[in-house]
Formats: structure tokens, sequence, C-alpha cells
């Protein structure tokens, strides 16, 4: 049996202020829920089950930095589900098998689109929840480009992780043969 990772105090307060957001339902939460790209659904993200707040974690979709609920035992595996299908439709030379990647460019990154005014729900102090976000956000953020070469047409290639390019050569790295 695997355990959880253990949160920080600030992750885990932050944990708790969204799901009292979502079960407790405070006058006005709806506004505060969609300045800060909360999800106050309490169907389960991956299996639309009810999530009981015992039962309930927090996930950060895929292509956005939205929060939504999850069943514990849904997380894991809706994540992984969630990124191949996102993968499938991006259709970028990251997740391609015939990407070999070489030099990582950091030209941007989440923290240069972060919008600090959206995150003062947390804490009351926007700079404190705006780095709290960011360890929720990091699965879910923009890291640059990759240089690499192509296998498929041995050419230099530019991969770009969590961006549509919609290249119609693409085969997914889970199907392919490499």
């Amino acid at each position: 049996m695997t355990t959880a990772p253990q949160l920080s105090i600030e992750q885990a307060r932050t944990r708790e202020v969204f799901l009292r957001l979502a079960y407790q339902r405070p006058d006005d939460c709806e506004k505060v829920a969609v300045r800060a790209n909360l999800c106050l659904d309490t169907h389960c993200r991956h299996c639309r089950r009810e999530v009981s707040k015992e039962d309930a974690d927090v996930l950060v979709g895929y292509w956005v930095a939205i929060w939504f609920i999850a069943h514990k035992e849904c997380v894991k595996p809706g994540k992984a589900e969630e990124a191949y299908e996102c993968q499938k439709i991006d259709a970028d030379c990251n997740d391609c098998t015939h990407f070999r990647r070489g030099k990582h460019n950091k030209r941007f990154s989440s923290e240069s689109l972060l919008d600090r005014s959206k995150y003062a729900i947390f804490t009351g102090n926007q700079e404190a929840d705006a780095e709290e976000q960011k360890r929720y956000i990091k699965d879910g953020s923009f890291v640059g480009s990759y240089d690499g070469h192509c296998l498929k047409f041995d050419k230099p290639a530019t991969a770009w992780p969590k961006q549509a390019t919609m290249h119609p050569c693409f085969e997914h790295r889970k199907d392919g043969v490499h």
C-alpha cells in the first residue's frame, strides 16, 4: 500500500479552505470560486459520483489550473487517464513515440502567467496564496519547450508540453512501438 505524500501546513490549510468552500458554501462563494478558478462541484472529476467531504481530494485539471474534487482513490488513475486523453488531443512532439528530447528551454512558465490577484481567498494575502497555488499548479503548468529530434522524419523538432500543436504524424508514446 502506498502512502500519500505529506502536505505542508500551508498546502493542508489551502486544501481545507477549498473543501470548506465546496461543501459548506458560504455566502458569495460562487463569485470567489470563479475568481480563483475553483470548481465547487462535489461530484468526482473522474467517476462523476458524489464525493463525501471525508473521501474528497483536490486535484488540478490537466490543461488549466482549475481545481476539482475527486475521490481519493480516483485521483491517481484519473489524472493519468486525463493526461493521456489530453495528450492525444494536443498531438505534440512532447508525447510522441518518435520524439527524443534534448535541451530544455525555459522560455516561459506558469510563474510568469500566474495572476496573483486571483489568489487572496485562502489566507487573505495575495503573495502567500500565489506561492501556495504554484505548488498545486506545478503539475499542470507550462514548462517551456524541449529541443529534440524526430526519429520518424530524421529532423530536429521542438516539443511544447501541454500545448496543442496537432501534428498529423503524432503517435502517442504509450501506443508506439519504440
